[in-house]
């Protein structure tokens, strides 16, 4: 297994980024290919935040963000995306380019979306961008070859903008509820190879929530 870590967007020629509007919120990974036989997947999809014990730190892996009344997220403000690219039989060894997006689901903070599940929330609400969100990281992968697994470890991605562009009392009383990361795979020919996502959900203070 190869360990790629990934600090910032390196200069690399990307398609459109656009985001396609998501029919379901998926709490799983999931990976898609523009081939039936796909020569690479996409597995394991995580989020992780790190948590300070004494002089030591700790990462635990992400299911949801609260946050506190000090308008912080719990466990952490920042987190971590760790996937796998697994070369598939039908490849040969290549390089490709793996990059994410980060899309956002955005409603008023009141007890009708609280209540919601996350695929309620989905199928109510339209995916979006928050600008503030600097959710664009890209590396190159190279050769990768039939049966060899690259790991890759995305880091940091800070969500102390994106809170902060929902102040409580705003007008609209928005909040952001889900969040949804986005795997990229590209070839070098800069054709779409592979997708994968997780949607984590965010829990407003209580303060927020309106009837």
């Amino acid at each position: 297994m190869i360990c790629v870590l990934l600090f910032i967007g390196l200069p690399l020629a990307l398609p459109d980024l656009g985001r396609a509007q998501a029919q379901n919120a998926n709490v799983v990974a999931s990976s898609q290919s523009t081939t039936d036989e796909k020569a690479v997947e996409v597995t394991t999809v995580t989020l992780s935040a790190s948590q300070a014990r004494g002089q030591k730190k700790s990462y635990s892996k992400v299911k949801e963000f609260r946050e506190t009344k000090e308008l912080r997220l719990v466990p952490a403000d920042k987190f971590v995306v760790d996937c796998d690219v697994v070369g598939k039989a039908v490849l040969s060894a290549e390089d490709f380019v793996v990059w994410t997006t980060i899309d956002f689901l955005i409603a008023p903070a009141t007890r009708k979306y609280e209540e919601m599940d996350m695929n309620q929330l989905a199928a109510s609400v339209s995916w979006g961008q928050v600008t503030e969100m600097r959710d664009l990281r890209a590396t190159e992968v190279h050769s990768v070859r039939p049966s060899q697994t690259v790991h890759l470890s995305i880091s940091q991605f800070d969500l102390r903008p994106v809170i902060a562009a929902f102040p409580p009392g705003d007008a609209g009383n928005l909040w952001p509820w889900l969040m949804r990361v986005n795997i990229h795979v590209q070839g070098r020919d800069g054709n779409p190879i592979a997708q994968a996502e997780r949607t984590v959900r965010f829990w407003p203070d209580s303060a927020r929530i309106t009837d």
